[in-house]
């Protein structure tokens, strides 16, 4: 499989285990950190400033929010070969490219285009979320694309 390819359905993927520790952290946060989390609001503000917004019932924004956030983590994916070898890809080597993501995202091009405020300026507790679930998603972004690595370097039984 092209290496791109690979690394967005991997991206895909880690979106998975990402969504799932991101929901189940933001259960434990105090309640009155409780309010929707950044993948919801982000996309909430991009369909308010590009008009879309009043159009969409809530159902339709929540399925926005989810297509645009399994979207983002697939071109995260693809983009990841660019920066990782993939045969000699680890755990740890991939947490960190998930935080990068997270760093260029969140204190880059999102406050950048005004979808929702820098980390800097979001309680501790919310950041630390965001940064452990991206833990989260770039570890497992490297298991996958290890593995994959691991199964086309066999070879053909």
């Amino acid at each position: 499989m092209n290496q791109y390819a690979a690394g967005a359905l991997a991206g895909f993927l880690a979106t998975i285990p990402m969504s799932i520790a991101m929901a189940g952290l933001h259960r434990r946060l105090p309640p009155e950190l409780q309010y929707p989390l950044p993948p919801y609001g982000i996309t909430s503000t991009f369909l308010a400033k590009t008009g879309i917004r009043p159009a969409f019932s809530t159902t339709q924004e929540r399925y926005t929010t989810l297509a645009l956030h399994f979207g983002f983590g697939a071109v995260a994916g693809a983009l990841a070969p660019l920066v990782l070898r993939p045969s000699h890809l680890s755990l740890v080597k991939g947490a960190c490219y998930g935080v990068g993501v997270w760093a260029a995202s969140y204190q880059g091009w999102v406050p950048g285009l005004g979808l929702h405020r820098a980390a800097t300026q979001q309680p501790r507790e919310r950041v630390g979320l965001m940064v452990a679930v991206h833990l989260v998603w770039g570890a497992s972004l490297a298991a996958m694309l290890r593995q994959q690595a691991n199964q086309e370097s066999l070879p053909p039984a």
